[in-house]
């Protein structure tokens, strides 16, 4: 049976046997033809309008716009002259003149056009250069005030007044508790150290107190500043009560030193309470922005003007789109009918056949395959049917086959059948046998089997396990980590669906006298069928995590001592950069290998053993032998090829000799620090930062870190020669690892090392990082013992550097902007006086 043929149907025929394509073909035509000529009628009349909306947009709308891009313009340059007083790069500055100027040009520009002529904007124009002059001559005055370093007048006065009694009071304060001359062991003289120790303590935190506020001009900073003040006041008060002779002097100089400094702290106060204290903020608000504001109210007043304006012309405009309304209406309400009609007349055509269909389809879904539909029409909805009869047919056809082969399958299946009986009886006597033991659990986690070599393993026999939960054979401890003792093993059996083997497991077992032990097993699925079972492995692994223990004992010993060294992160930098080097030396091993190995030295010996062959009739052979004459130029050839090929070895032996030559400074210098002791002595800063940046150069390099040093030409200080050197390699892979992130935000890592003198007493080493950043609070604990802000990490280093610091009478302090603004660490160190 096929489906009728339906190409010879034409237009003459009834309409019921016409296509489905003829069909809509003629319904969407019609509805085509409606919407061209609403559309032809809605075009007429929207040219009407083209020309009262072309007033308004050929002069108002492009004068507004040009104000608005003058106001665009004015906001960037406010915007760069902000930037430039911040940051202080020149680009910002540059940028902010060449904006200036391209706003007083298009002011001059618009003067000359006829559009602003004809819409009466001169005066508006001749205002606005006016204010534009005013607002070019305070940014002129704000840049040579920041150029001058003059913007900052608030911190200048601090510097200038309070710094030198500042630094005098704890200086003094220094000398009396460095001084050889004092007798500790009167009580007297015992009772002034203890003040005059806490009187150090007590200043340096007051002075930390208030940077902080002239930093935040905080209130609550303040009140803390005055509670230190009080408390050095009542300590300097019991100082003098006890008339200790002690010193040359110092003590009157204290009280003079602070004195000066609490007569000059008000005026520095006032500045920073009323504002004034930054030069450059205050112009920008009293001088700046009233003249930016009025000259933005211009633009901005102007451009919105004119646009009302332009609008003014909608009310001419709504009559004609009123009728171009109505227009639309009836268009859409002609194509609804239109739709709507073409819609019924194919639901009639369309849906009674498909409903007779899906009866037929429904009756052969039961199970009835006698099951037909009647042909009622000739189009694809008939051909459709026609089809499903056919298929129908098949349907029969196969389904008598089926039960032929079903009868022949049952057959198979009950030789097969034997067949695993045989193979199941030869499994049961191969795990009953094996070594290790094998359990078999349901998908509930209970047990169903269980070998031999399992109830010697859990002392147990097979019949008292079966349905057992197999959590009762893990220790508790365990138990949460391995739900049904083998939940997190079920997902990656179910992930390796090829049979693979998994990753062994270790949890601690329970055997049925509660005894537990270490146990390894491994779990793979099997499939019967519908039913799924899971298969485990399990091995005693006793004796071997007995071996484990002792062989961790040793290593925690060995990690232990490389601890208490003190040079586990200096050794770590050393093996890396040993490493790379190795890296370079396998390469250049290899290629003079190769070089060696492809040699046509080979050759040359071949040819030189014809020569001795001939030795006898040496001018005949060169002259007359084919081969004889060849060899002189074949000589010349090889001497260059040879030249070549020992230019390559001796310049893969130098590359070796030169990375051979690294490897010795970088271990030279980690033993020269290792074998040093902790005990005071004379270092040269710069020098020691050359020896941490050795340790550290090749993980630098490897992270994409430019390095810029500065070393100026400094004193020798007193210090730690060791404790030093680890506390500058943490600060360096601290600056490195804070610049992890640097390519997501499209920034270079960059690394400034400086070193220099702080004071006449002191020498200072700078280690800035362009990184992440430290907010604020962050600030104030990143010192703490345990604070940190890495995932993995322990919160002990930079502590143990400021206790490093604290011990050799130096310093350690931070200093950031903010988060991604970078960060500076700065160390401080005594130099030796007798330099």
């Amino acid at each position: 049976m096929s489906p009728p043929d339906t190409s010879s149907t034409t237009a003459g025929a009834h309409p019921r046997n016409w296509s489905l394509r003829l069909k809509i073909g003629i319904g969407f035509s019609g509805l085509i033809l409606i919407m061209a000529v609403g559309m032809g009628i809605t075009l007429f009349k929207l040219d009407s309008v083209k020309y009262t909306a072309a007033s308004a947009l050929e002069k108002r709308q492009p004068a507004a716009n040009y104000f608005q891009r003058l106001s665009q313009n004015l906001n960037q340059a406010i915007a760069l002259l902000n930037g430039y007083l911040l940051t202080g790069e020149p680009e910002r500055k540059a940028e902010f003149k060449r904006i200036t100027d391209n706003i007083a040009d298009h002011l001059d520009g618009a003067r000359q056009h006829d559009i602003f002529q004809t819409l009466g904007l001169d005066s508006t124009l001749e205002t606005s250069q006016g204010l534009l002059q005013q607002f070019r001559a305070h940014a002129k005055e704000l840049f040579t005030l920041y150029d001058n370093h003059q913007n900052n007048r608030g911190l200048l006065l601090a510097g200038e007044t309070l710094n030198p009694q500042a630094i005098r009071f704890l200086g003094d304060i220094n000398i009396l508790l460095t001084s050889d001359d004092i007798n500790p062991n009167d009580p007297q003289t015992a009772q002034a150290l203890l003040i005059l120790q806490e009187l150090r303590y007590n200043w340096v935190r007051m002075m930390g107190v208030f940077n902080l506020y002239i930093t935040t001009q905080n209130k609550e900073v303040l009140i803390n500043f005055n509670n230190f003040n009080e408390h050095i006041n009542t300590l300097m008060e019991k100082l003098n009560q006890l008339e200790v002779n002690i010193g040359f002097g110092e003590i009157e100089e204290m009280n003079e030193a602070r004195a000066i400094y609490l007569a000059r702290l008000p005026a520095v106060l006032e500045i920073f309470e009323t504002g004034a204290w930054r030069a450059d903020t205050h112009m920008l608000r009293t001088q700046v922005q009233p003249v930016t504001d009025q000259l933005q109210t211009i633009f901005e007043g102007t451009a919105d003007r004119l646009l009302d304006a332009a609008f003014d012309n909608a009310e001419e405009l709504t009559g004609a789109l009123y009728q171009i309304r109505i227009s639309a209406i009836i268009l859409m309400t002609l194509t609804l009918l239109t739709g709507t009609l073409l819609a019924i007349n194919f639901t009639r055509s369309i849906v009674p056949p498909i409903r007779r269909l899906m009866s037929a389809a429904g009756r052969v879904a039961e199970g009835d395959l006698n099951a037909e539909v009647m042909i009622t029409s000739k189009d694809e909805i008939g051909q459709l049917g026609a089809s499903f009869n056919i298929m129908v047919d098949h349907l029969r056809e196969a389904a008598m086959n089926e039960q032929k082969m079903l009868d022949e399958l049952e057959t198979r299946v009950q030789d097969r059948t034997r067949d695993l009986e045989q193979s199941e009886t030869k499994i049961r006597a191969i795990l009953d046998n094996i070594g290790e033991g094998i359990l078999v659990l349901n998908e509930d986690g209970r047990i169903e089997s269980m070998n031999p070599a399992a109830e010697h393993i859990f002392a147990m026999k097979e019949k008292d396990s079966i349905g057992i939960n197999s959590v009762l054979l893990i220790d508790e401890h365990d138990s949460e980590d391995a739900p049904g003792f083998i939940g997190i093993e079920v997902q990656s059996a179910g992930r390796t669906k090829t049979g693979n083997n998994h990753q062994p497991k270790e949890y601690r077992g329970v055997r049925s006298d509660g005894s537990t032990f270490p146990m390894e097993f491994v779990v793979s699925r099997m499939n019967l069928g519908s039913k799924h079972l899971l298969v485990c492995i399990v091995r005693d692994i006793t004796s071997r995590k007995q071996t484990e223990t002792k062989l961790a004992d040793v290593q925690n010993q060995l990690v232990d001592a490389a601890h208490k060294s003190g040079m586990a992160d200096m050794a770590t930098g050393v093996l890396h950069n040993i490493g790379n080097i190795l890296n370079s030396v396998n390469l250049a091993g290899e290629e003079i290998h190769r070089i060696s190995g492809n040699s046509k030295v080979t050759g040359l010996l071949k040819a030189s053993d014809m020569l001795l062959e001939n030795h006898d009739d040496m001018e005949n052979f060169l002259t007359q032998d084919a081969r004889g004459k060849k060899l002189p130029e074949y000589f010349i050839k090889m001497g260059k090829v040879l030249s070549a090929e020992i230019n390559s070895i001796q310049k893969e032996s130098k590359e070796l000799i030169a990375k051979t030559t690294m490897m010795k400074e970088v271990i030279s210098t980690q033993q020269t620090y290792a074998k040093s002791g902790f005990h005071n002595e004379k270092l040269n800063l710069p020098e020691l930062v050359e020896d941490a940046l050795k340790i550290q150069n090749a993980s630098l390099k490897k992270w994409g870190v430019k390095l810029d040093t500065q070393f100026a030409n400094t004193p020798t200080c007193i210090g730690q020669k060791s404790k030093l050197l680890q506390v500058i390699t943490n600060l360096i892979k601290n600056a490195k690892e804070a610049m992890s992130d640097n390519d997501q935000f499209n920034r270079p890592k960059e690394l400034k090392i400086e070193t220099g003198m702080a004071n006449d007493t002191a020498v200072y080493l700078k280690i800035k990082d362009n990184g992440c950043g430290i907010n604020e609070e962050q600030l104030t604990k990143i010192f703490n013992h345990g604070f940190t802000t890495k995932e993995t990490g322990h919160g002990f280093g930079l502590h143990t550097c400021a206790n490093a610091m604290t011990e050799m009478k130096g310093a350690l302090k931070v200093d950031s902007e903010g988060i991604q603004k970078g960060a500076c660490f700065t160390v401080t160190l005594p130099i030796n006086k007798a330099a």
